[in-house]
């Protein structure tokens, strides 16, 4: 079973075959509260957020920062920790009750393995 849900969140994880990576070039981190983005190119940091904590994160395509659940800017999606996808917009997340969804700006949430399945956890 957990391998079944493994595959599935690697699926809808995972960039099409024509899809091109985003070059690397955007690091987030936390300091003493605050969430700065730092252009590794240019060497140009940015404090996006103060008064947070937990885990920070980019978007594959480096557009988008998260940290802990909550996407800078824009919504909370999940108490806990988002995933990206190595390109593109795309998170993952784990509900409280153990579904796993996807979000991206222009399709929403989806959801990509149901509570009743019962992940404990994924990547």
């Amino acid at each position: 079973m957990r391998a079944a849900v493994s595959a599935l969140v690697l699926i809808a994880l995972t960039p099409s075959a024509a899809a091109v990576r985003a070059p690397a070039g955007t690091v987030a981190f936390l300091d003493r509260g605050r969430l700065v983005v730092v252009d590794v190119t240019s060497g140009t940091r940015r404090v996006v957020a103060t008064h947070v904590s937990g885990p920070p994160g980019v978007s594959g395509n480096g557009k988008l920062v998260s940290v802990g659940g909550r996407i800078v800017g824009g919504l909370t999606l999940t108490k806990g920790q988002l995933v990206w996808a190595p390109i593109g917009e795309t998170a993952a997340f784990q509900t409280p009750r153990g579904a796993v969804l996807t979000w991206s700006p222009g399709g929403g949430r989806r959801t990509v393995v149901p509570a009743s399945w019962g992940a404990s956890s994924f990547a």
